[in-house]
């Protein structure tokens, strides 16, 4: 009969284990929404879009002329706005603006700020949407918060398809700039 309980505890104990180990997996990968998501500029307002398997080999938006956006240090601005989305992906993509370094991303939204200062926009609806990046960036650097954050890693994500000719046609809807098609 001893061994009956053993087993009944020892099977009781993989079960409480699986579900810790299945619960924190769904808690872990619930919240920040991936590329394939779009929004209004309502921020509680998130619908999905299908994506085609066909429309990430193709370019969807044709992508603007060097000549939109000379940054301060005399750099491309397409390179700009694809660096700190990469940034932001790794750092707050796939749920990780819970976990992410705060110290990091002001010191990088100083560099934003930094090289926006100065930069050569030859687009009003571009500058627009940059000048909100760098007051979101300003507002980062005095206080923390997540939802910052987003809101600058949807920005650069909406330019970096606008921008660079990116292969998916999703965006949040937060850029002035919709590219020049």
């Amino acid at each position: 009969m001893n061994w009956k309980k053993v087993l009944g505890w020892g099977f009781g104990i993989v079960i409480f284990v699986v579900g810790i180990i299945s619960s924190s997996y769904f808690l872990l990968s619930w919240g920040e929404k991936p590329a394939e998501q779009t929004s209004t500029n309502s921020e509680n307002q998130v619908e999905s879009t299908t994506m085609n398997s066909e429309n990430f080999d193709e370019v969807v938006h044709t992508p603007a002329d060097q000549s939109i956006i000379t940054m301060a240090n005399g750099s491309d601005g397409h390179s700009f706005i694809a660096k700190y989305h990469k940034f932001y992906n790794d750092t707050l993509g796939w749920n990780r603006i819970h976990s992410t370094d705060y110290d990091e991303q002001v010191r990088v939204a100083k560099e934003i700020i930094e090289q926006i200062d100065g930069a050569q926009i030859n687009n009003e609806k571009l500058a627009n949407d940059l000048a909100t990046i760098k007051d979101l960036a300003e507002s980062l650097i005095s206080k923390e918060s997540r939802q910052t954050m987003r809101k600058l890693h949807r920005y650069f994500h909406d330019l970096d398809i606008y921008l660079n000719g990116y292969d998916r046609a999703s965006t949040f809807g937060y850029t002035e700039y919709k590219g020049e098609n």
